[in-house]
C-alpha cells in the first residue's frame, strides 16, 4: 500500500480545504465560534458508525480536549460508548460530551448506521498556546502512524497496561454490572 507523502501543514490545509468545498455551511459556523472563542474547536467531522462496529478499547491521550456528539441518525438498539463504568447511548438531536482521555471502546450493535457530528475543542485549563503545541505534536505522531488517519488517531493511542489496571480493572465489577442493565 502506498500512503500519500502528507506534511503535517500540508495535511490542515487538504482538510480545510475539503470542508469548505462539501460542508461549506458547517466551515462558516466553525469560523464564528472559534472568531469569537479564541480557536476552542480544534475538529469538526461528521462521524458514521456502521452496523456491527465494534471499537476496541482505547485512549485519547490529549488530556486538554473533549470530544462532543450531536446526534443526527441513531437507530434505535445498542449504539453506545462504553467509558470507565458507565455506557453512554446516542440520542437523535442530543449533544454527548467525554472526556476521551478515559478508556473508551464505542459500538453499534444494530442493523443500521448511527451518524453524528463529532466535535473536538479544547478544556479551558490551560493557556491555549501550550496545549495547541501538545496537539500538534499528538498529529505529528499519529501522521507517522497512520498518514490517512489525517492525525485523528494512530498507535499512541492503544491503551496502556497502566491504563486498563487503574480504570479497568478498578471498575470491572461495576462495569460488568451497567453492561448488564
Amino acid at each position: 500500500m502506498q500512503y500519500p507523502d502528507y506534511e503535517l501543514n500540508d495535511v490542515l490545509e487538504k482538510v480545510l480545504i475539503l470542508r469548505e468545498k462539501y460542508f461549506p455551511s458547517l466551515a462558516e459556523a466553525i469560523k464564528k465560534i472559534n472568531l469569537s472563542n479564541d480557536n476552542i474547536l480544534r475538529n469538526v467531522y461528521f462521524g458514521i458508525f456502521h452496523p456491527g462496529l465494534d471499537i476496541k478499547l482505547h485512549v485519547n491521550y490529549n488530556h486538554h480536549t473533549n470530544r462532543g456528539y450531536l446526534g443526527l441518525i441513531v437507530p434505535e438498539g445498542d449504539v453506545a460508548m462504553k467509558i470507565c463504568h458507565d455506557k453512554l447511548y446516542w440520542e437523535e438531536g442530543k449533544f454527548m460530551i467525554l472526556d476521551h482521555s478515559y478508556p473508551h471502546c464505542p459500538h453499534n450493535y444494530t442493523d443500521y448506521d448511527r451518524v453524528v457530528l463529532v466535535v473536538d475543542f479544547f478544556k479551558p485549563d490551560r493557556p491555549r498556546e501550550e496545549v495547541a503545541k501538545f496537539e500538534q505534536e499528538q498529529v505529528r505522531q499519529r501522521m507517522e502512524d497512520n498518514p490517512y488517519s489525517l492525525g485523528v488517531f494512530g498507535k499512541s493511542d492503544r491503551v496502556k497496561t497502566e491504563d486498563f489496571i487503574k480504570y479497568g480493572l478498578a471498575h470491572q465489577l461495576e462495569w460488568d454490572k451497567a453492561l448488564d442493565k
